[in-house]
């Protein structure tokens, strides 16, 4: 199954060089070397599985590890058969993990590897593909030149005129010097009831639910900032044709996102600038953030990105 996946997409035949001092893509004809090796681990019943000594969690810290971006493929897979001892009997269970490199892949992706990878081993026929992430990278590269693509940069020029200052937040710690991607992840729950008059507030507002609840969390950033400015990142899938969505590749871009929750604005009044901004901001979602940031000419500091600290997403 695996070697039909990579036989179908050309990103999974996809290693980089260097060529002329700039970073190129070079596709694999054949099926590179690529084999799944198989281990077995013995584990009692009931115990848990989150500690870091477990078998299973050592197996997969194991099973990740960095790639050499100039040797394809740029995805490995390992089989782990879990043979599980209780009381009435021996039990067995498969584990199959799947890393692939981000440079040549992106959530839409993951999911699209699943799928595919369900219905070949179902041995169930996939329609062929009508293009490759190359044609992606040969439209974007062309589209660069076009007139759509310079009215989209003055747009987020203009947008970004005069530099928003740093979004400051009452922080546990002092940020550090150099980006550190230290952190921890807390989870909460929307009460359905709570998700019910969202949902009502956006119809009304003929806004969507990631236009209001965007809206809200540039209010929360102002309130915990005391700043009227808030620049904030959302992901994109970058997939604006149809043909693209059945395709394993980098897509994704970010925007930047400038809104002004000032304080004599009424919420209604913010919705709808929110609402009217959120929508002209799609429709230029075309430039790369990369490039804005270059016409920009952004003051950097290494221990913040640029443009951005805070991202949202639905």
């Amino acid at each position: 199954v695996f070697h039909s996946l990579i036989r179908r997409h050309e990103s999974l035949r996809t290693y980089f060089i260097i060529h002329n001092e700039e970073p190129c893509q070079v596709i694999e004809n054949s099926i590179p070397p690529f084999k799944i090796p198989h281990s077995t681990i013995a584990i009692k019943q009931n115990v848990d599985t989150e500690e870091p000594s477990h078998p299973i969690t050592m197996t997969i810290s194991q099973f990740i590890r960095p790639f050499n971006l100039m040797n394809a493929p740029l995805i490995r897979v390992k089989l782990v058969t879990i043979q599980t001892f209780n009381s009435d009997a021996n039990v067995h269970n498969h584990l199959l993990l799947v890393d692939m490199h981000h440079i040549i892949s992106d959530g839409t992706s993951v999911r699209l590897l699943g799928y595919e990878f369900m219905q070949l081993y179902q041995r169930k026929s996939l329609p062929s593909l009508r293009l490759q992430y190359k044609d992606y990278a040969s439209w974007q590269h062309r589209n660069c030149l076009t007139v759509k693509l310079e009215m989209q940069k003055k747009y987020w020029l203009d947008r970004f005129a005069n530099e928003p200052r740093v979004l400051t937040l009452p922080y546990d710690f002092t940020r550090p010097a150099t980006l550190q991607f230290l952190g921890s992840r807390i989870r909460l729950c929307i009460e359905s009831d709570t998700l019910s008059r969202l949902k009502q507030l956006a119809r009304e507002r003929e806004m969507t639910l990631f236009m209001v609840c965007f809206a809200l969390f540039n209010i929360l950033l102002s309130k915990l900032s005391g700043q009227d400015d808030i620049v904030v990142g959302i992901p994109t899938a970058g997939r604006p044709h149809h043909d693209l969505e059945k395709i394993i590749g980098m897509f994704v871009n970010s925007l930047a996102l400038r809104n002004f929750p000032a304080n004599h604005k009424t919420v209604k009044q913010f919705f709808m600038e929110v609402r009217e901004k959120t929508i002209k901001d799609f429709e230029n979602q075309d430039y790369q953030l990369d490039d804005l940031v270059d016409q920009l000419g952004v003051t950097r500091d290494s221990g913040r990105s640029p443009l951005f600290d805070v991202m949202f997403g639905l």
